[in-house]
């Protein structure tokens, strides 16, 4: 008799139904953001009798997996070493280009600056 039960109605009931993004727990229905997202089985449970074939290739094709991921990697860890060799060379022969074009740039504005100022050689 409250203000809250006349504005909001009666709590202890379950909420009207959202159109088809609500899921019903326990006489209470909750929003869910996607229909997918049900813990109900739309299909029924998931079977328990599965052939011990395809667990074995289950079990199989996750070990081939490991094991090729595990050589992937390896091959490419080595490829990269090779690559960051190359690398390393690029970059030393840049930084020697870099600094002999700073070397060079520095005297011709020194030499620039000194037939601006009248010094003679």
């Amino acid at each position: 008799s409250s203000g809250i039960n006349a504005e909001y109605g009666d709590l202890s009931q379950p909420l009207p139904s959202e159109s088809r993004r609500s899921v019903s727990y326990s006489n209470r229905n909750i929003m869910v953001f996607f229909k997918e997202w049900k813990t109900t089985f739309p299909h029924g449970p998931p079977k328990t009798n599965i052939s011990p074939l395809i667990k074995t290739g289950r079990y199989f094709f996750l070990i081939a997996g490991v094991v090729y991921g595990y050589n992937r990697f390896n091959t490419l860890a080595k490829n990269e070493v090779a690559i960051k060799v190359h690398e390393d060379e690029v970059r030393r022969q840049f930084a020697e280009r870099q600094k002999a074009k700073k070397i060079a740039a520095g005297e011709a504005e020194m030499n620039q600056l000194a037939v601006d100022i009248g010094v003679k050689k």
